[in-house]
């Protein structure tokens, strides 16, 4: 049972590995300075915002792992942004490669005009020009999805990236199953942008945009991990199993003696 315990504690920290922030600070803290996470060399710096990100209670998708906490932006005000950066530790964008990422967003009640994030110059996220989520390049060229952002609701998005010779190609999805793969179909796709190296991630809205959940990893499930049953059910779970496995062998041994 304690291999089996190991055994399935490894393989959780083998799907979480990668740049993961789930935001997880002390409540009503501001996000400038942060240094929690994995896969960045630097905290967060909010030297070229204006509104600022608070750490409130954290967003929930469907099946998906999350942690405790979440980034909130204060109320919009006319010509000021919420604009973060983070360093990752390894630059993306090398061709020939694959990234994923993925993050939860809700706008709230009198939410800005645009609110996503970054990497590098590829925006995620609604766009200042629709109302619509997608994919955005740096001169406002704009892939867009059908699913419209709504005050109060939470989307899952999730970005792949290849990134090639020429031109990348990035797909969006927008509120995949968890567990479920990734899907046949994207719901936006952008191949007219060649990125360079990616060494910053960004948050970036207009104010009152919760941002919760940004992992970066080299496959889909990598990024959209399940969670997991709470210890003491997971705890009566391998009991389960346990009392399984002894009754199976009492009942082998009763057939050994009738033998």
């Amino acid at each position: 049972m304690l291999r089996f315990f190991g055994l399935f504690l490894l393989l959780n920290a083998a799907a979480l590995a990668g740049a993961i922030e789930g935001f997880d600070y002390t409540q009503g803290s501001v996000l400038g300075g942060q240094n929690g996470g994995s896969g960045f060399s630097a905290p967060w710096s909010d030297a070229q915002t204006a509104l600022i990100e608070r750490i409130v209670p954290g967003l929930s998708y469907s099946g998906l792992a999350t942690s405790p906490g979440a980034a909130l932006s204060d109320a919009p005000v006319s010509g000021q942004v919420a604009f973060y950066t983070r360093q990752l530790s390894q630059p993306l964008g090398a061709d020939n490669t694959t990234v994923f990422l993925s993050v939860l967003l809700r706008p709230e009640s009198g939410f800005g005009f645009y609110g996503g994030v970054n990497l590098g110059g590829l925006f995620i996220g609604k766009s200042g020009i629709t109302n619509t989520y997608g994919i955005e390049g740096p001169t406002n060229d704009i892939s867009s999805t059908s699913t419209i952002a709504a005050a109060g609701t939470t989307v899952l998005l999730v970005l792949r990236a290849d990134f090639l010779a020429g031109n990348d190609e990035f797909s969006l999805y927008v509120n995949p199953v968890v567990g479920g793969g990734i899907p046949a179909v994207a719901d936006a796709t952008k191949s007219d942008l060649d990125t360079g190296a990616i060494n910053f991630l960004f948050v970036n809205n207009a104010g009152s945009w919760t941002t919760d959940e940004i992992r970066i990893g080299d496959t889909f499930a990598s990024v959209t991990t399940a969670s997991t049953p709470e210890p003491a059910t997971l705890f009566v779970s391998l009991l389960g199993l346990a009392g399984v496995s002894l009754s199976s062998i009492r009942a082998k041994r009763r057939g050994l003696l009738r033998d």
